[in-house]
């Protein structure tokens, strides 16, 4: 929100991370089929054609497999970027009712990023891994049952450090996309005919924090080994039903 009525208005930050959370039980299949496609050996299937396989072989409750773990990963992670966010820029803000300069918005947005990757990375990888167990042999599945089962067995059979595996890649990402969104938030001016965030124009074309959000979902769209993210559909969608 705009740095004049930050303290007029309470803080509600956590409403980020429940609404994450809440559009992760509607977009987790899109997530899971997308790991899919990403780890196939060879390109032999599109997105339809893996959402049929998946469900042919292993039923449509297949489609959320993970579940708990991503939604472990949305209230730690989005919560955490925002809560820090907000939190750090309420105590920065002048007394004299004066805004904060763009490059401490950057900062805080960086650190909220980082902090958030952090506490939210082992839920990521055990996402990753239960979304993509059923493409293994029976011999070589994990099958955990549940997300902390799941971070159980990795501590105890692997080491803790496993479950920061692939925390660079996915630094750049949230540090890159919590940048963009917050500065969509703080910046009335982004949208100069109107003098409020909460009903902005409909506008053509999107400003250029939101481009920066989506440019670091990028390194994403290729294959890599490392347990990473894969983009997260309901982050693009509930940002541009912010503001449009």
């Amino acid at each position: 929100m705009p740095d004049s009525i930050v303290k007029e208005r309470p803080q509600r930050w956590y409403l980020g991370g429940l609404a994450s959370t809440c559009a992760t039980v509607v977009t987790h299949p899109l997530d899971l089929l997308k790991v899919h496609l990403q780890t196939q050996q060879q390109v032999q299937k599109g997105l339809v054609g893996m959402t049929v396989q998946v469900v042919k072989n292993h039923g449509i409750l297949a489609l959320y497999n993970g579940l708990s773990a991503s939604l472990c990963r949305q209230l730690t992670y989005s919560t955490t970027r925002f809560g820090v966010y907000e939190v750090l820029k309420g105590k920065l803000l002048p007394s004299d009712g004066g805004g904060l300069p763009f490059y401490q918005k950057v900062l805080l947005g960086a650190a909220g990023g980082f902090l958030g990757v952090f506490v939210g990375n082992p839920f990521d990888v055990v996402n990753i891994r239960m979304q993509n167990d059923a493409k293994l042999p029976l011999p070589e599945r994990r099958n955990y049952s549940h997300v902390f089962n799941g971070v159980r067995r990795i501590v105890v059979e692997e080491g803790a450090t496993t479950l920061w595996k692939g925390t660079s890649l996915n630094v750049a990402r949230g540090v890159l996309m919590t940048v963009g969104q917050v500065q969509c938030c703080s910046n009335p001016t982004l949208y100069p005919s109107s003098p409020h965030l909460i009903s902005p124009p409909l506008i053509p074309f999107p400003p250029p924090p939101h481009i920066l959000s989506l440019l670091s979902y990028l390194p994403f769209l290729l294959p890599t080994p490392y347990p990473s993210s894969p983009p997260a559909v309901h982050e693009i969608v509930c940002m541009y039903c912010l503001y449009l």
